[in-house]
């Protein structure tokens, strides 16, 4: 992919993409067309230490089934305590697929482990 090689060059890594990757790539609408396209392989690039992406190093849009998007949770008529759930089950979401671990997820919100558990049993 033309995109991937020239973020790995400008980053100086050298990444590859997993069969399910591109079928998730593929499949994804792309609003925001080609630049969000650049945009996703771009931050692929660089928040991937692993040599080959897997889906779950992609940002939360392509879980939206599973988790929303901010959009929905800004215009849904809720009050604020369950908007506040609405974002917390988003940033929840979108920081487990990124992340490989329960540990990792909850170094990356700044939550204990047992914490990470009781919101994965909560809203996965």
């Amino acid at each position: 992919m033309h995109y991937l090689k020239h973020y790995d060059n400008k980053y100086n890594f050298n990444h590859r993409l997993s069969g399910d990757s591109v079928d998730k790539l593929l499949a994804y609408p792309w609003p925001g067309n080609i630049r969000e396209l650049q945009n996703v392989i771009e931050n692929l690039v660089v928040t991937t230490l692993d040599h080959v992406i897997e889906p779950r190093h992609f940002p939360y849009q392509f879980f939206e089934e599973q988790s929303g998007s901010l959009q929905e949770v800004e215009n849904f008529p809720l009050n604020f305590n369950e908007r506040v759930k609405a974002y917390e089950k988003l940033l929840f979401t979108k920081a487990y697929y990124q992340n490989s671990s329960t540990y990792k997820v909850g170094k990356a919100l700044g939550i204990s482990q047992s914490k990470v558990m009781r919101l994965k049993k909560k809203y996965l």
